[in-house]
């Protein structure tokens, strides 16, 4: 195999990275559409690269290679403990690669279809969109789940959690603190929500951005709008100022059953689940 063609591959591996980041982002694709889309990738690809073809199943396994270096260096998260479930899928994914790549790519003259062929793929897609279609009209008339979306809970697992809280309260120990002692196990847990979709190097991209338009954003590991360039300690001290101010207003009113509860709900309207879910298993931890 050539320099050339391992470039290549690289570049091929770069760029279906970035394809299936952008649709999942978008979309939200599950594991079967990340086989099919990768597939359909290579088949493309093979059809019109000018280098040879013979090991191109390779371009997978190097876009998952990058896939960990990605979770692992940008993200900040550790691949094995948050992402193992998808380590089938991958496999899975490799494996057909292979045998797409063995069975057919290497087995043609032409990747793509023959005009005679063309016609019979054309209508197979007319009818798989018109099916599609019949199908979405119905689930909207009769109201399937229209308006539960179970992908936007996040199932953080307690192990990342802990590790997370106990860096954290090495790290911030003498900063997070508070009058109100009920804001504390908060505070930690927006933390390790926030650093898990923003990691400290996309945070320094922000604080780059920043510098360049000077325009008003989410800053600092406590991601709080700020209109001037802050760092992570000073973006926890304005969320628990937030967190106080919140805290001073719900206190007063009468009937609250568990005012933690109420101060995340009403910081993080959109996100409590998420949150709560992170506090919990904070709190329970405390306990032990």
């Amino acid at each position: 195999m050539s320099i050339t063609t391992i470039f290549l591959y690289i570049i091929y591996s770069i760029i279906l990275f970035i394809l299936l980041e952008v649709i999942n982002n978008k979309y939200k694709i599950n594991k079967i559409d990340y086989i099919v889309l990768s597939l359909i990738y290579l088949i493309i690809i093979s059809g019109i690269s000018s280098t040879r073809t013979t090991n191109i199943f390779l371009v997978i396994i190097i876009e998952f290679l990058l896939r960990i270096f990605y979770v692992n260096n940008i993200e900040e998260h550790s691949f094995i403990k948050i992402h193992k479930d998808i380590l089938i899928t991958y496999l899975i994914t490799i494996i057909s690669a292979y045998f797409l790549n063995i069975y057919y790519i290497n087995k043609v003259d032409n990747i793509f279809p023959e005009p005679n062929e063309l016609k019979i793929i054309i209508w197979l897609c007319i009818i798989i969109f018109i099916y599609k279609e019949l199908k979405n009209n119905i689930n909207k008339n009769i109201n399937i789940d229209k308006y539960i979306n179970k992908d936007n809970i996040i199932k953080y697992k307690e192990e990342y959690i802990i590790t997370e809280y106990a860096k954290y309260k090495n790290e911030y120990y003498n900063l997070i603190n508070s009058k109100h002692k009920e804001l504390i196990p908060i505070i930690y847990s927006i933390i390790i929500y926030e650093n898990y979709h923003k990691s400290k190097v996309k945070r320094k991209i922000d604080n780059l951005l920043f510098k360049i338009n000077s325009k008003e954003r989410k800053l600092g590991i406590a991601q709080v709008i700020s209109n001037k360039l802050i760092t992570d300690e000073e973006s926890i001290d304005i969320l628990t100022n937030k967190l106080e101010l919140i805290y001073n207003k719900i206190s007063k009113k009468k009937n609250i059953d568990n005012i933690s509860k109420e101060i995340i709900k009403n910081y993080y309207p959109n996100n409590y689940d998420n949150i709560i879910n992170i506090y919990n298993k904070i709190i329970e931890f405390n306990k032990k």
